[in-house]
């Protein structure tokens, strides 16, 4: 089991070295269980074996978004050969199907949690090439707001940031 285990890890840490961008959990997971290589659980458990050893880190500013460490890139290059031909076309083939998505999905981030105060902090961001373009925290009374709020974002962000704009420079 540990061979398959390490296998997984390797393709987890050639996975996030393929992308421009930070990569979320869902992404990963998306890629591993649509692949069929493994499970919800196994890649989870992978990937915290893979922070815990150093290999990866998360930023939780950006939704737990996962990158690779210097130990990582070492890694990976000490073990590519056990990658298989067809794990890399696989990987290939993902981001030429999945990547502008991923893109878009890294870009837009709508999260909120517990307000100290009451009430629920909204995070609202909008990133391009890895720039904050725009970044927002609303302070809303109910959780039913937040979620709405977090939904409309991946619609709305381009009208908000034109109405925005239009605002503040004239």
């Amino acid at each position: 089991m540990a061979e398959v285990d390490l296998i997984y890890k390797i393709t987890i840490l050639n996975l996030i070295s393929k992308a421009d961008y930070p990569l979320r959990q869902t992404q990963i997971t998306d890629f591993m269980v649509e692949n069929g290589y493994t499970d919800f659980f196994t890649v989870k458990k992978n990937i915290g074996d893979l922070i815990e050893a150093n290999m990866i880190s998360v930023s939780t500013e950006d939704n737990d978004a996962y990158t690779l460490t210097v130990e990582g890139s070492k890694t990976l290059r000490l073990l590519y050969d056990r990658i298989t031909p067809s794990i890399e076309e696989d990987t290939v083939r993902y981001f030429k199907e999945h990547g502008m998505k991923m893109l878009r999905d890294n870009s837009l981030i709508a999260s909120y949690d517990g307000s100290p105060g009451g009430g629920y902090e909204v995070h609202l961001k909008l990133s391009e090439d890895q720039r904050t373009i725009m970044d927002i925290t609303l302070h809303v009374l109910s959780r039913d707001q937040a979620e709405a709020i977090c939904m409309n974002w991946r619609i709305k962000y381009d009208n908000v940031y034109d109405i925005l704009m239009d605002e503040l420079i004239s």
